[in-house]
């Protein structure tokens, strides 16, 4: 029995505990809440426009792909490739603060608003194409691709959304295992 847990009925998480992360302990671990949300590139890029998402909160890194990763990202949408999740922090306005996925939704931008000339020498058909090059098939095949965002609510303290952000970008689970 471990000697520094003075109440028989806490349950000990690891990786969650220790001086470091006493914010949790005001804060439930069950008590996160997180939606699931299905929304179309062209959905989330005309919010984007709007000003609804928040692509520059100060813990996120500026964007940073280069021109081949993004062209990448490009090329498995027009393949149907599924793409990871991404994760959004509502705030107090009801805007979404991107919390994981800014490289991904910047690279959309760029491209739909053709900032994003595509480099697939491989790709004979979509090499050094704008998205106004593309057919209206391809086009829609990219503005229709569903992405999967992941809602944190607007009453989830601060710290936590901080730790979320730490969790998702250094591959540490979400989820506590049992």
């Amino acid at each position: 029995m471990n000697t520094q847990n003075t109440n028989p009925t806490d349950e000990e998480i690891e990786g969650i505990g220790g001086d470091e992360d006493a914010s949790w302990g005001d804060y439930p671990i069950d008590t996160v809440l997180i939606r699931n949300e299905n929304r179309t590139v062209h959905d989330v890029l005309r919010r984007i426009e709007k000003g609804s998402f928040v692509m520059d909160p100060e813990f996120q890194r500026d964007f940073i792909w280069p021109e081949d990763k993004q062209s990448k990202l490009i090329e498995s949408v027009l393949m149907r490739i599924p793409l990871p999740v991404f994760y959004l922090a509502e705030d107090a306005q009801g805007r979404m603060v991107v919390v994981d996925g800014l490289q991904r939704l910047s690279t959309f931008q760029r491209f739909v608003n053709n900032n994003l000339r595509l480099r697939l020498p491989d790709q004979a058909e979509l090499h050094l194409k704008h998205f106004r090059d593309l057919s209206p098939k391809l086009q829609n095949r990219i503005e229709d691709c569903n992405l999967v965002l992941y809602v944190i609510d607007a009453k989830v303290p601060e710290r936590a959304r901080l730790d979320i952000f730490e969790r998702v970008n250094s591959g540490v689970p979400l989820t506590r295992k049992r």
